[in-house]
């Protein structure tokens, strides 16, 4: 089941969020960063994306827990677009079609608010979430170098039309 997040859940996203990226990057990110990360933390941002008036949050409930979550919004660099900010799924869950309910909520949102056209961020070497955002119609736009937690990475931008 696929709803809106509610303040009570910042800190089950927040352990999602963490479990994913230390599963996910750790052939990206040191040891030290992705041990370091910090569930009180992830917690306050959580919850201030939650509350945020510009933002929309869903969760992916799976008896009872939280098994994945995806935000959207408006673009923080590409005027006038939507943005899928964060999309992710517990290891345990990956396969069972929770990641392409987020999705296609989360695209539907951006729609509902909108916007014609999407951009989100991933990490160039992310080919799992990278084949996930190509199966749904997303196109590689824009190579960047970022730096995430102190660490330089190779980024891609990624858009996708919302109207046909």
């Amino acid at each position: 089941m696929i709803r809106v997040a509610s303040e009570r859940d910042a800190e089950s996203i927040a352990r999602v969020w963490i479990r994913s990226w230390r599963q996910a990057y750790t052939h990206v990110f040191p040891c030290g960063i992705l041990d370091g990360l910090s569930l009180e933390e992830r917690t306050r941002q959580t919850l201030d994306a939650i509350t945020r008036a510009d933002t929309e949050v869903f969760v992916s409930e799976v008896d009872g827990d939280i098994g994945g979550f995806a935000s959207v919004g408006p673009s923080r660099e590409a005027e006038g677009c939507g943005e899928l900010y964060a999309i992710y799924v517990d290891e345990v869950h990956w396969g069972s079609g929770i990641a392409q309910a987020l999705m296609s909520r989360a695209e539907d949102e951006l729609r509902r608010r909108g916007f014609d056209e999407a951009v989100l961020s991933v990490l160039s070497n992310n080919p799992r979430a990278r084949r996930f955002y190509e199966r749904n119609g997303w196109v590689a736009d824009t190579p960047f170098r970022e730096v995430i937690r102190g660490h330089e990475v190779d980024v891609v931008r990624y858009r996708k039309a919302l109207v046909a």
